[in-house]
């Protein structure tokens, strides 16, 4: 019996035997005759335990596989939605806080518009209140506005 026959009886490609003796390390010349390609009754050993059943994962392997997979997926999907909702908390924050500061900058031009009314209605430092006219050195020196001393 040759590799191709073997796998043709397991049901399995002559491929997934190279490959499974490949994995197990096992080299070619310790399955078959060199020349012919002959299965030797030792080589046809190790083929047996290596394709026995029992060793073989079986499919309920592979849906554990397929439910962790589906697992992880749920998980990530959760994952996602709560960041999804992060995001859109985020932006509403972000929304408020550009109204805010809208908010906040008419009211900084207001009172900025205020101040400069309020100073255009102060005397200068150099003017007697009330009166616009302005003040002289000495009342300026004295600090003393309006009390001339003569004499």
């Amino acid at each position: 019996m040759t590799i191709k026959e073997f796998a043709k009886q397991e049901g399995i490609s002559t491929q997934a035997v190279y490959q499974r003796l490949k994995k197990n390390k096992i080299r070619m010349e310790a399955v078959t005759e060199k020349g012919t390609g002959e299965i030797t009754g030792e080589g046809q050993a190790i083929l047996d335990r290596l394709f026995d059943p029992k060793n073989r994962q079986t499919k309920p392997a592979k849906d554990e596989r397929i439910e962790a997979l589906e697992q992880q997926i749920a998980e990530l999907r959760a994952e996602l939605a709560t960041k999804s909702e992060r995001v859109k908390s985020l932006e509403e924050q972000a929304a408020n806080l550009k109204e805010d500061k809208e908010y906040f900058k008419q009211a900084l031009d207001k009172a900025q518009n205020n101040l400069s009314e309020i100073k255009a209605l102060l005397p200068g430092p150099d003017e007697k209140p009330g009166t616009g006219r302005k003040l002289t050195w000495r009342e300026r020196f004295t600090g003393k506005i309006g009390s001339s001393s003569k004499g």
